[in-house]
């Protein structure tokens, strides 16, 4: 390390010290209470004086109060430090945040959960020096009036369970055990057109579980996601065979330029949402229960469902 390094370094750790509060944006959540303690921080709805000192110029009195917006809120005096490196720490927050996103689409798999990354977040420092980070959504979940459905006092609490184990396992949200997560995330977006929006699941349902190239790639996912649901007891509730077979129809007629209205079944895509959640949930049990590693794909995949 030279001497800048050495410099940047010291400053980072210094800088660090100083820290008051963190704030990260979760568009459109809205909760049963007014806070709720998770990772170590809590989700909470602001008062509009709370966001006023954040962002003034955007804290406008009508769409605040419609919107009653939710962030993650982290307190270095009352909860500490999660980092004693400033750089660290907003790596660290951002996959706390992203793990509290991907257990939302978990939790409700046909609903649009917009990525708080491309939001809003604050960080703010004793002496009152502020540093913003605005996505690509700039203030829009502030000012569009728009709010979600309040989750329950059940919803929340799967909500808590879920991302503290995963993070005790030390699961990022970028890791391959939620791969179907971040395909189902692209498709309720509504930025693909309705008929192809299930090939990006089926495409994420292959790399999920397929490790090399097999004959009869809609038999071969479907008995491994019937192992996978025996090696975790898990009861699906849905005809898992029949959903693989209408995807993989429906997927053919798309890229061979074939118009899916000359099948004789709607669109699956809702079904095969719900299929991707329930995968996502058994391959979590069974990371659990044996411990697989999720850094490596390979080793991951054959761990899913071999003994």
């Amino acid at each position: 390390m030279n001497e800048d390094e050495i410099l940047v370094d010291i400053k980072s750790k210094l800088d660090s010290r100083s820290l008051k509060d963190f704030y990260a944006h979760i568009p459109i959540l809205q909760l049963p209470v007014e806070s709720y303690s998770i990772l170590g921080g809590r989700l909470r709805h602001l008062t509009l004086e709370e966001f006023e000192a954040l962002d003034s110029d955007w804290a406008h009195e009508n769409q605040f109060a419609d919107t009653n917006p939710v962030f993650w809120h982290y307190d270095f005096d009352f909860a500490g430090r999660i980092s004693n490196d400033r750089n660290e720490f907003f790596s660290e927050a951002k996959d706390k945040v992203m793990l509290i996103h991907n257990a939302l689409i978990l939790m409700n798999v046909t609903e649009y959960w917009p990525n708080p990354h491309f939001s809003m977040r604050y960080l703010r420092e004793k002496n009152g020096l502020l540093e913003r980070k605005i996505g690509l959504f700039h203030r829009t979940y502030i000012l569009n009036r728009k709010r979600g459905t309040p989750l329950t006092n059940e919803q929340l609490e799967f909500i808590k369970n879920s991302v503290e184990s995963w993070y005790d396992r030390r699961l990022s949200y970028q890791d391959h055990i939620f791969i179907l997560i971040h395909a189902i995330s692209s498709v309720t977006s509504g930025n693909l057109p309705s008929n192809s929006s299930i090939l990006p699941l089926v495409v994420a349902l292959e790399g999920f579980l397929i490790d090399s190239k097999v004959d009869g790639i809609a038999k071969e996912i479907t008995r491994r996601i019937m192992l996978l649901f025996q090696k975790t007891a898990f009861k699906s509730k849905v005809d898992v065979e029949r959903i693989v077979k209408q995807s993989y129809s429906w997927r053919s007629n798309l890229i061979h330029g074939k118009s899916p209205d000359t099948l004789r079944f709607n669109n699956p895509v809702t079904e095969l949402l719900c299929l991707l959640g329930e995968i996502t949930i058994a391959a979590l049990h069974r990371v659990t229960a044996i411990g697989i590693s999720t850094k490596e794909l390979t080793s991951f995949q054959k761990n899913l469902y071999e003994d």
